[in-house]
């Protein structure tokens, strides 16, 4: 199957995807100072359903999960944790690992029963999806083994040397991988929509609401528990439960250091001119096309073999007449059309050539070439600085590993050779202020340090040695330190217990009662809104920072229907007063695409169905004796 990936690196969309992902997402992956301390010691740490897993399954796992939260954050910069949250994600590896793991395992589990399986020609050919590998297997395929070239077979095999595996398990793996994807692709397949979904849908998206509000301040139910002093013991009492459940008040462990930035210039890296333009002409049937090889083409679609094979004869001897009968197909590239009747179109030589009777999805078919268009080029002008960028940090990462993969074996002896190194490469130095560990590149480093100890990574084409200095243990401070923080957080949690409770009350009150009566007796205020719409984001927007729920408000679909929605600012009590009239026309000519995109939902809440049922039949034990925390 090795074999197979390097066949396949001779694609060029292959090598060509390989290439965006390499750049967009510069920097190796450093390999993490877990995986020898799991290779000393092989227990369990998991049991699902009787399957144990052990703890070097986990800190590969951990790896890999590490790899993808750095992506995350590279693509999202500084509101990486927003929009993690936004999507029901804790950018934490270990959490994330933990929960690949049994996920993976109850998938397999339910594979085995369901007898599926997956050739060795489709494994082979996602062997080539490089999105799937990572996302699937990202333990296996971390980015430091991809350079400009694709996958690098060496750094692949020293990769897989080093966590512990096989060329077989490596297979064996990716096989397993496919058979969970498969097993989910005929989940979701016993999906179906209904045309009241479809409707639903048309009406949430296009049909404009209007609505009354009712909103109370927390400010109101805040003044009123206030009023009610806390005692010692209560606060205790509140104190000791949110450490218990959430660690709310625990302090994180803070480390700080110093961190050493090395660059290719430190190393006197260079790149001629000469070695530019050879990987230019080397390289760019694969990454540099600027436009692809295209084609023209008519076709005629038979009903069965025999009738096209006789058409066929005709058409050779009288190859005019072919154009009377046959569809003309617009100019396209590969990967546009039909798997069958694109190969047999481009592996026609000569315009007006026939290809032989081919079975494809719409019958037996015969092609004609009208026209071929030859691939063309970037200039090498529009592309030198990108490959002379690409070359200069697939260099220095090179030269960088291997000197400092050196020092990781002498620093054993004497821990000065990292500091004799950064002295001698002139790296600048930059004080590590107190951090806790956020997942970064730096703090996933420095967390893995025992104090006075160096390490490395390497990101955005720079080289970084890092060294621990001082550690802040993870600590609970005192009651008494926190008194007024502790007090405000008893009285906020008593305040939205209340608010909550009074809403429910509302709501039911609301069924008999108008928004403005309820509102006599309380301070509270009534509004109604213009008509809102999904599609006028201009307006959801201004109303969504005015603190209106919308989200929850554009949810209800029958006329009268009331919903209750709090937060740490207020309450709201929402009615749907009126939907605009529907749009009959409008819908039949969305209708296709409405019923495609509800349907894609229908799959997607089919899978989680799935999974989430395979958890709750699940027996899930973990191994007390296991340091988790450790890892």
């Amino acid at each position: 199957m090795i074999t197979v990936i390097r066949r396949g690196m001779k694609s060029r969309v292959y090598k060509g995807l390989l290439l965006v992902i390499a750049l967009a997402l510069a920097g190796a992956f450093s390999l993490p100072g877990i995986i020898k301390m799991a290779m000393s010691k092989t227990e369990w740490v998991i049991d699902i359903n009787g399957t144990k897993v052990d703890r070097n399954d986990l800190v590969r796992a951990i790896m890999g999960q590490q790899e993808l939260v750095e992506i995350f954050r590279t693509y999202y910069g500084e509101n990486a944790e927003l929009f993690a949250q936004l999507m029901g994600l804790v950018l934490n590896p270990e959490v994330l690992a933990f929960d690949k793991i049994v996920r993976d395992t109850l998938l397999d589990q339910a594979t085995q029963k369901l007898f599926i399986a997956v050739d060795r020609e489709y494994i082979s050919q996602q062997l080539h999806n490089l999105p799937f590998l990572q996302q699937e297997t990202p333990s296996l395929v971390p980015r430091y083994i991809i350079g400009p070239q694709g996958i690098e077979m060496n750094r692949l095999r020293n990769h897989l040397q080093k966590i512990g595996l096989t060329t077989a398990d490596f297979e064996d793996r990716i096989e397993h991988a496919l058979e969970r994807s498969m097993t989910l692709v005929f989940v979701q397949h016993a999906s179906y929509t209904l045309e009241s979904e479809v409707k639903n849908r048309f009406i949430r998206e296009n049909s404009g609401k209007k609505f009354t509000l009712l909103t109370i301040p927390m400010s109101t139910f805040l003044k009123k528990v206030k009023e009610q002093e806390v005692s010692q013991q209560e606060l205790k009492t509140f104190f000791d439960a949110k450490n218990s459940k959430e660690k709310r008040y625990w302090v994180p462990e803070r480390r700080a250091g110093i961190v050493w930035e090395i660059t290719p210039r430190m190393y006197g890296i260079t790149v001629s001119n000469e070695q530019i333009e050879k990987y230019y002409n080397d390289n760019k049937a694969r990454y540099f096309v600027e436009s692809p090889t295209k084609v023209t083409v008519r076709r005629i679609v038979f009903n069965n073999k025999q009738e096209a094979t006789n058409a066929r004869q005709k058409f050779i001897a009288d190859p005019a007449s072919f154009a009377n009968d046959a569809e003309s197909i617009a100019t396209f590239s590969k990967n546009t059309h039909e798997r069958d009747f694109e190969k047999a179109a481009f592996l026609l030589k000569n315009d007006g050539d026939f290809s032989p009777v081919i079975k494809t999805s719409k019958g037996f078919e015969i092609i004609q070439r009208i026209s071929r268009e030859p691939q063309t080029y970037k200039s090498f002008s529009s592309v030198s600085n990108s490959i002379r960028d690409s070359l200069l940090a697939q260099s220095f990462q090179h030269a960088f590993e291997e000197d400092v993969q050196q020092l990781k074996k002498r620093a054993l002896q004497d821990v000065t050779v990292w500091q004799k190194f950064v002295d001698e490469k002139g790296g600048a130095s930059k004080n590590i202020e107190s951090i806790v560990n956020d997942n970064s590149p730096l703090a996933q480093v420095l967390f893995r340090l025992h104090k006075d100890g160096y390490s490395f990574y390497f990101s955005e084409g720079k080289g970084f040695v890092v060294k621990l200095s001082y550690i802040d243990k993870r600590h609970l401070p005192s009651l008494a330190l926190l008194q007024e923080r502790v007090t405000e957080d008893l009285y906020q949690e008593r305040a939205l217990t209340a608010m909550q409770e009074q809403f429910a009350q509302l709501k039911q009150e609301s069924q008999g009662k108008s928004f403005q009566e309820i509102a006599k007796d309380l301070d509270a205020k009534v509004r109604t809104t213009d008509w809102i719409n999904t599609k006028d984001q201009e307006t959801l927007q201004k109303l969504t920072a005015e603190g209106v729920p919308t989200t929850q408000l554009l949810q209800l679909e029958k006329i009268g229907a009331v919903v209750e929605f709090t937060t740490g600012k207020e309450g709201h009590l929402g009615r749907l007063d009126d939907i605009q009239a529907f749009d009959e026309q409008l819908f039949n000519a969305q209708k296709t695409q409405l019923r495609r995109m509800q349907l894609k939902d229908a799959y997607q809440i089919s899978q989680q169905a799935f999974v989430a049922s395979l958890y709750r039949n699940a027996t899930i034990k973990t191994n007390e004796s296991y340091n988790y925390n450790q890892q």
